[in-house]
């Protein structure tokens, strides 16, 4: 697995279209995805350090996990099929791990939120890059 970073993400409110774009933390590889208005205003959410009245639904899915004894340990981008990107919430409860599929731009909002780390398989990156 090969750790990754957020690197950035565009909005064109022209075009309605966003590009959410993460970068290998260590060496080469990059995966580019267009996601939605409501995707890229959640990342967004993540970004910011103020105070909200009441949960959005990636923070309502976090504390839902907590409560329930649950904690998302990783995310992992880890499939790339007729270009769709496949990504999977890692969780762990009482030292049992399980994967739940996400879009992978729900879980890199979650994982942003939880400040766990962000994983792509090295498959995954040569896919994307074309090898």
């Amino acid at each position: 697995m090969v750790r990754m970073e957020f690197s950035r993400l565009v909005v064109n409110e022209r075009a309605d279209e966003q590009t959410l774009t993460l970068r290998a933390s260590e060496g080469a590889g990059q995966l580019s995805f267009l996601i939605g208005a409501f995707e890229a205003a959640a990342l967004e959410e993540a970004f910011e350090e103020r105070p909200r009245a009441r949960p959005l639904t990636h923070d309502l899915l976090l504390s839902t996990l907590t409560t329930l004894g649950a904690g998302l340990r990783y995310v992992l981008l880890d499939d790339l099929v007729d270009g769709v990107y496949y990504s999977k919430l890692v969780l762990s409860r009482e030292g049992v791990e399980e994967s739940v599929d996400a879009r992978p731009s729900d879980a890199i909002a979650l994982a942003l939120r939880a400040e766990v780390p962000i994983y792509a398989t090295e498959r995954l990156l040569r896919l994307a890059s074309g090898g």
